[in-house]
């Protein structure tokens, strides 16, 4: 379900700049959960970390908070800050008003925490993660 988070920050303008397209210029380097193999730095992957519901009395849950983590990775420790800050921007600012790539978050898209993932010595750059939080409603009528 990280489908909406990747379609933000795909659609965002100023990510797109500082993260720049794959290998194959088909598309901006932001993936869901690993990245594609041969893709040089700097690239994103959004991960779903938790999915609670939010239970009704005598009703099968529909609404969910979600968790999610975007781990940030470049070459240079100023460029993860940069990204980082134009994804929490591209996120925090989404007007919530319709689905969004099929999903249907009910409120805003919270930054609700970042830190350092480290130096990632084998490929010679840096990572960051931000954690997110957003309420969606899964219609689950049958």
């Amino acid at each position: 379900m990280v489908k909406g988070i990747t379609y933000i920050i795909n659609a965002d303008a100023t990510c797109g700049t500082l993260i720049g397209a794959n290998s194959a210029g088909t598309k901006k380097k932001v993936y869901p959960v690993t990245v594609s193999q041969n893709e040089e730095p700097p690239f994103v992957t959004v991960w779903q970390t938790s999915r609670v519901p939010d239970f009704c009395k005598g009703s099968r849950a529909t609404r969910f908070t979600y968790t999610y983590e975007v781990h940030v990775f470049a070459l240079d420790y100023d460029a993860i800050n940069s990204i980082s800050t134009a994804i929490i921007d591209a996120l925090e600012n989404t007007s919530i008003t319709a689905t969004i790539n099929g999903v249907k978050f009910q409120d805003r898209i919270l930054n609700m925490d970042s830190r350092d993932g480290g130096w990632i010595e084998q490929y010679k750059m840096y990572s960051k993660i931000l954690v997110f939080q957003a309420p969606v409603h899964e219609d689950q009528a049958t």
